[in-house]
């Protein structure tokens, strides 16, 4: 056999080896982040009229100049939790793609309608922020994820007498807890932990609480239930 044939099969055995774990990846959604130059969005430019907020000048110039940053630690982070998550359950995301507006006004940031609020991130800050933009993303994100599957859930039904924003964050908990250990990041882990149980109201806490009860295994399976 001719050295080039040897090549050519080889390379043919290696393609077709390489097939099933390529194919058994699950897809992830394409995610937009929206604000667009030069002013930023409708909801942050008006936002003094809509809600009686002041958004500051300096905040929208930061964000417009950094936007390609938050965009680019998304696709090296965030990807990576949604990656691990998705995996973990072996169960697609709801949507191909999603669309998620960044914000300097909002009060703070919400899946439904999925907005991230960025003020946390810009130098206007001086306070300790636990959450990254890719970790903060992710959040939001698996609030799309765990809702597609809240009617099957038995680990929602069990806790049907805990508030709905506790039981609404439970999976989402989990999957904050699942990435970080999975990518080894045991300071940032504690860290949100602390925060989450500094927090004035005990909706993130609880649900950590829970967490804890039911192990974080026990609910990253629970999640994988097909809606």
């Amino acid at each position: 056999m001719s050295a080039s044939i040897f090549k050519a099969i080889a390379a043919a055995a290696c393609l077709l080896a390489a097939a099933p774990a390529a194919a058994a990846e699950m897809p992830q959604p394409k995610v937009d982040f929206i604000y667009p130059g030069p002013h930023g969005t409708i909801f942050d430019r008006i936002c003094k009229e809509w809600i009686h907020r002041d958004v500051n000048p300096a905040d929208v110039k930061e964000l417009l100049a950094r936007k390609a940053e938050f965009e680019a630690h998304w696709e090296k982070t965030g990807k990576e939790y949604m990656r691990l998550a998705l995996e973990a359950t072996g169960r697609p995301y709801p949507y191909a793609e999603i669309q998620a507006t960044l914000s300097v006004c909002a009060p703070d940031s919400m899946a439904f309608p999925l907005i991230i609020r960025m003020n946390d991130f810009l130098a206007s800050n001086t306070e300790y922020y636990v959450h990254d933009f890719g970790l903060l993303a992710f959040h939001e994100l698996m609030h799309h994820y765990a809702q597609a599957i809240e009617h099957k859930s038995p680990i929602f039904a069990k806790y049907a007498d805990v508030p709905f924003s506790i039981r609404a964050h439970i999976h989402v908990v989990a999957f904050e807890r699942y990435v970080l250990e999975k990518t080894g990041r045991t300071e940032q882990l504690a860290k949100l932990r602390d925060y989450y149980a500094s927090r004035e109201e005990p909706t993130y806490i609880r649900a950590w609480e829970i967490v804890d009860k039911e192990g974080v295994a026990a609910v990253i399976a629970d999640a994988g239930v097909k809606p």
